[in-house]
């Protein structure tokens, strides 16, 4: 597929939007693997959530730059470079009945989570979505100024970003998303968690809802690596 535009989405975090190929069908919070031409490892692919929704006409990736061969070959793509994919895999998206899904994510984790809610909006559902973001602070939080604007829409969706070393004048929550936040937002006993960020924030938002105690099948992870 062929890249439009890359964009920056949070400070060190850029988004590429790529030629959805034709007839590629994909549900919300699946992934697919990316592999370019040039300047890739022996081993070419690396996997990356699919931060655009199967309303949207363009197929994007989002990610933070960081020092690898990978994500430099990466971020120094041209427009009009073809990149090879394979997908979509993967389950992340919404399941079950229940009445809240509350969405859990970490830094650039949210990408699964910005596919499922403009999904959402798209489709006008009535349910109950409640997607809380961990951040540093606003600069360094991928697509906020987009999930904010949505939480205001009505459509049974609410965003509440959180920042563990919020800038002077930040008015919402602060530190990690722990029982505490989520409680003042959504019912514990009846919602479904997905949880979406690096390994260890998965592994204690996980932990911390085990010890709620939320059964282990109301929980669902997507871990995401470092390279």
């Amino acid at each position: 597929m062929k890249l439009i535009k890359k964009e920056e989405v949070a400070n060190g975090t850029f988004a590429f939007l790529f030629e959805r190929p034709s007839r590629f069908e994909f549900i919300p919070g699946q992934f697919i693997e990316v592999a370019l031409e040039e300047g890739s490892p022996s081993d070419p692919f690396r996997s990356f959530s699919i931060a655009s929704a199967p309303c949207e006409e363009h197929l994007m990736i989002a990610t933070r730059i960081r020092d690898s061969a990978f994500k430099q070959a990466l971020s120094s793509l041209a427009p009009g470079t073809e990149v090879q994919i394979d997908g979509p895999y993967g389950r992340f998206g919404l399941r079950g009945d229940a009445s809240c899904h509350v969405l859990i994510s970490g830094g650039i984790g949210v990408t699964p989570f910005r596919s499922i809610v403009i999904q959402a909006a798209d489709e006008r559902t009535r349910g109950n979505i409640v997607l809380f973001h961990a951040s540093r602070d606003v600069g360094g939080a991928p697509f906020h100024e987009e999930m904010t604007d949505l939480g205001g829409r009505g459509f049974g969706f609410q965003f509440v970003p959180a920042m563990t070393r919020p800038s002077e004048g930040w008015l919402g929550e602060t530190g990690y998303v722990d029982a505490a936040m989520l409680a003042r937002y959504a019912d514990l006993s009846s919602a479904m968690y997905y949880i979406s960020g690096p390994q260890a924030m998965v592994e204690s938002t996980r932990d911390m809802l085990l010890k709620v105690p939320v059964a282990s099948d109301r929980i669902v992870t997507e871990a995401f690596e470092g390279y």
